[in-house]
């Protein structure tokens, strides 16, 4: 079943390492936002209420911006799925002993990993802005909130590459869905600050359980309330990956 695993993992990566201006990019945006968007926002906001603390608004932020980059490198798994069915790429790979639930996997695992990497990344240029220090017995939460981030925005972008056929309109509903994903969502702000309706939405919205769950695993802790969360989060992840794995099975090229 996962025969050629380790083939196509070692492809994704050798594709995302030889991209640098996606790697520049894909870490510059959270950067940014927390350069501009958290310094502006700071001035307005004087603190925020987390876990019976009070904590600095970029501190906040700061685990927003995380997931922020996590989304990114599931939204490039997306593009690159759509290039291999665009140019003849992934008909090649599956008519060699490779199956679609492989490649699959390949990309899903590639994501993860390129999530670790943000993780990483973005911890060394926020930490400092932000006078934080991380905790190490906090380090397994971060990082097992960042893999189950990877799996869900990875799968939820397959589903839409591999149903989706013409650039502009993945481009165009790409667009659409991450800026109410994004908002609607508990990754600039606390969920008790936005009205009654967006906050709903937001329930519904992965991003808010990823968000909540690397900001116990940076700045928190393992309480009952982020306990449930990572469990609606290990749903989502679940459930979007047989999703993803159905689709890549019902996908013509």
């Amino acid at each position: 079943m996962m025969k050629g695993l380790r083939s196509l993992y070692y492809r994704e990566m050798r594709i995302w390492s030889r991209t640098y201006w996606m790697i520049v990019l894909s870490l510059s945006t959270p950067i940014l936002y927390i350069l501009l968007f958290g310094l502006a926002m700071t001035g307005l906001i004087q603190g925020i209420d987390y876990q019976g603390k009070e904590i600095d608004y970029l501190l906040f932020l700061l685990p927003g911006m995380i997931a922020m980059g996590i989304h990114g490198c599931g939204m490039n798994a997306c593009w690159t799925l759509f290039m291999d069915r665009q140019m003849g790429t992934l008909e090649q790979i599956l008519s060699s002993p490779v199956t679609r639930s492989a490649y699959g996997f390949g990309k899903i695992l590639s994501v993860v990993t390129q999530s670790f990497i943000q993780v990483f990344l973005i911890l060394v240029v926020g930490l400092p802005l932000v006078g934080k220090e991380i905790s190490i017995a906090n380090l397994p939460l971060l990082l097992f909130s960042a893999f189950l981030g990877g799996v869900c925005f990875c799968s939820f972008y397959m589903i839409l590459a591999s149903i989706i056929k013409t650039n502009d309109l993945l481009s165009t509903i790409s667009t659409l869905i991450m800026m109410p994903m994004m908002f609607c969502s508990s990754m600039f702000y606390p969920l008790d600050m936005i009205p009654s309706t967006l906050r709903y939405l937001a329930y519904a919205n992965p991003m808010t359980y990823i968000a909540n769950t690397l900001r116990a695993g940076l700045i928190g802790s393992l309480s009952k309330q982020v306990s449930i969360e990572l469990l609606v989060l290990c749903a989502f992840s679940i459930a979007l990956f047989s999703a993803s794995v159905l689709s890549l099975r019902r996908i013509r090229i």
